[in-house]
């Protein structure tokens, strides 16, 4: 995921056009994406250039892909969600050390404007809180929130640590949203033209 997010970042800037394709070298599959990048030049005039970035790929067999149909959400609404801390290098930097001491993270999101993660190992329990963050409900709805509601979820912190790898698309929005019981969903968004969806299983509710 990070090498692709890293070539969808290369070539999306100042594009005009981005062709996607899958090709095959020495029997690996790949994807090849190749932009037209407009370039400047001192007489002021604009000179394209073609740019091709490639990044290794596995191939599913048929009978893998239920495996990655994306959950059936329904009319469902998320019991929380809320914008992440931005930049997402920063947030990433202490998933990535929660990563090294713990498998599990607990994601809590209250609608007072606070995300906490935690992680509990035999030896210690570590939290780490942001304040001050908004919701997506309060500029949908325009109406007041209750800030003593709230909503936690398990996930696997390797799953979630691959999630993070989307600051390197330098997104607008990331929306984290905890669906109890079944899922959480984060939403990237890095312009009007390209954004991320990553499911997370919930591995067991708080």
């Amino acid at each position: 995921m990070r090498l692709a997010l890293k070539a969808l970042k290369i070539v999306s800037k100042d594009a005009s056009s981005v062709t996607m394709k899958l090709a095959k070298r020495y029997n690996i599959p790949f994807i090849t994406l190749e932009a037209q990048v407009g370039t400047n030049l001192t007489t002021g005039e604009v000179k394209h250039v073609d740019v091709i970035q490639e990044f290794p790929i596995g191939i599913l067999k048929p009978e893998d892909l239920n495996d990655y149909t994306e959950p059936s959400l329904g009319e469902d609404s998320p019991k929380a969600q809320i914008y992440l801390p931005q930049p997402l290098k920063g947030m990433k930097t202490v998933v990535d050390r929660m990563k090294a001491m713990s498998e599990q993270m607990t994601l809590q999101v209250s609608m007072a404007s606070k995300l906490q993660l935690h992680i509990y190992t035999s030896v210690a329990s570590v939290t780490t809180t942001y304040n001050g963050l908004k919701h997506p409900q309060s500029e949908q709805n325009e109406m007041e929130l209750d800030p003593t509601e709230s909503a936690s979820a398990v996930v696997d912190l390797r799953q979630f640590s691959k999630f993070m790898h989307c600051y390197l698309i330098s997104p607008i929005d990331t929306v984290c949203a905890i669906y109890e019981d079944r899922v959480v969903v984060m939403f990237c968004k890095a312009s009007d033209d390209l954004s991320l969806t990553y499911y997370l299983p919930v591995v067991r509710q708080q």
